[in-house]
């Protein structure tokens, strides 16, 4: 979802996403042990996009739920254990785009 508001020096934007994944296994064989349940992530943002549009600043967020999650997992059990691998955490950060026209 975004919604735009026009301002004095530009244009405000505010973003709001949802990735939803259904539950799924890691091997052939549906191994429990190597499955994630269904999750969803949710990230925002916010830019603010000048006038002549060559310049852009924005603040974020992924996965501000701090959802844990995988997103690979691999029968190792032949050397005594399995590996997961997570997803990534909640991040936060700040993003500049400069256009040359």
């Amino acid at each position: 979802m975004r919604y735009e508001l026009p301002v004095t020096h530009g244009m405000l934007a505010f973003e709001v996403d949802d990735k939803y994944q259904s539950g799924q296994f890691f091997s052939v064989n549906n191994d429990p042990l190597l499955g994630q349940r269904s999750y969803s992530i949710a990230n925002v943002r916010v830019s603010l996009t000048s006038r002549s549009e060559s310049l852009t600043l924005t603040a974020f967020g992924r996965n501000v739920g701090n959802r844990s999650y995988l997103v690979g997992a691999y029968d190792l059990s032949t050397y005594g254990f399995d590996e997961y691998v997570p997803g990534d955490p909640r991040t936060y950060g700040v993003s500049v785009l400069y256009r040359v026209r």
